[in-house]
């Protein structure tokens, strides 16, 4: 079997996997347009190892549907109600990987639902599917195989595709969500999610190596350590005497040595020994992980506690969504700002 492939090749050879699901063997050839059935007879015709004339297909609707059926993505649209139309026909049904645990909803052996999860008909669920606590699912909805769906999170007359993490509180509408890339079937816009507290593709691992600062951002820190150092030791000194806490300051100002020795970052999260993720579901966890470690972050530059949860993500999320050099030089200077003169600033002591 050849297939043509003129719209991303890569992902249509991966997800074919050279045939070894059906027994056959199957080669994805790129080509740079969409062909007629008569234009691939002639130019690939005689790669396959066939006497008589070959079999062209153009894949452009389902199987079992005919040919007089709606055309896959002639509007996105059409697209999303043909589906979940095709989705409901008795002969498609009937070869489904799934039960019909309540008239209208179809949810595989192999995913796991939790019980205070909303679902509402039509509604499929595919194998190794995760929903979360006070999820809300249907109608019109397809969650493919391996998507997770975090807890209050909301998926309506939509289409999540496989391996795609649809974050907590997060609500989809009218959209068919792939990885990072949501479009809206209604009115044909699209957008690649970069924030992975809220989507992101589950096959792709976030990178959990380690930041190392550079000379500039370590000669900083130093130079923060000097200045500091007077008012730090005078803070600590009036603590001491009247037996109170040690300011905020006092406690993240050895850190700055740490940054200089290049352990951890000026800017980023607080690190994660300093506060328990156990409550904290493994995505969300990845996440946190995958950030930089900091001495301040952009909780601190907003008088907050970051290690109150759940605000914490609300926080984490804003800074791995834009982390640019301008907005972590702001953060560092309104933590400092905080931190010196806001007598009731008092976050967790690590």
């Amino acid at each position: 079997m050849l297939i043509l492939a003129a719209d991303r090749p890569d992902h249509v050879r991966d997800a074919v996997a050279g045939g070894r699901y059906w027994g056959l063997h199957v080669e994805v050839v790129a080509v740079p347009r969409e062909l007629t059935p008569e234009e691939a007879e002639l130019r690939y015709g005689h790669r396959l190892p066939l006497t008589g004339r070959p079999l062209v297909i153009v894949t452009d609707h389902l199987p079992g549907t005919g040919r007089a059926a709606r055309r896959l993505w002639s509007t996105r649209r059409q697209t999303h109600e043909y589906l979940s139309q095709t989705l409901q026909m008795p002969e498609v049904c009937g070869g489904l990987t799934m039960r019909q645990c309540q008239p209208g909803i179809w949810i595989s052996t192999k995913a796991v639902v939790h019980p205070s999860a909303r679902l509402e008909a039509p509604l499929w669920i595919g194998p190794h599917v995760t929903v979360k606590s006070g999820a809300r699912m249907g109608p019109n909805t397809v969650l493919e195989t391996g998507c997770t769906v975090d807890r209050d999170a909301t998926v309506i007359e939509s289409w999540l595709g496989p391996d795609t993490y649809l974050g907590a509180g997060a609500e989809l509408r009218e959209s068919h969500a792939w990885g990072e890339h949501l479009v809206d079937w209604k009115d044909h816009t699209s957008l690649e999610v970069r924030d992975a507290f809220v989507m992101h593709n589950l096959n792709r691992p976030v990178s959990t190596r380690a930041h190392v600062p550079g000379l500039p951002e370590r000669m900083l820190a130093m130079l923060i350590m000097i200045a500091l150092a007077p008012l730090v030791l005078g803070k600590k000194f009036l603590a001491r005497r009247h037996r109170s806490a040690m300011p905020p300051i006092v406690q993240r100002w050895p850190e700055l040595w740490q940054v200089w020795r290049g352990g951890i970052s000026l800017v980023g999260l607080r690190p994660v020994v300093s506060c328990s993720l156990a409550g904290i579901e493994n995505e969300v966890r990845e996440i946190w992980c995958s950030q930089p470690q900091g001495v301040f972050t952009l909780a601190d530059s907003l008088g907050q506690d970051p290690l109150q949860f759940p605000e914490a993500l609300a926080y984490a999320a804003c800074f791995a969504s834009d982390n640019r050099r301008a907005t972590r030089l702001k953060i560092l200077f309104g933590a400092i700002q905080k931190m010196l003169f806001k007598d009731n600033f008092q976050p967790s002591v690590p």
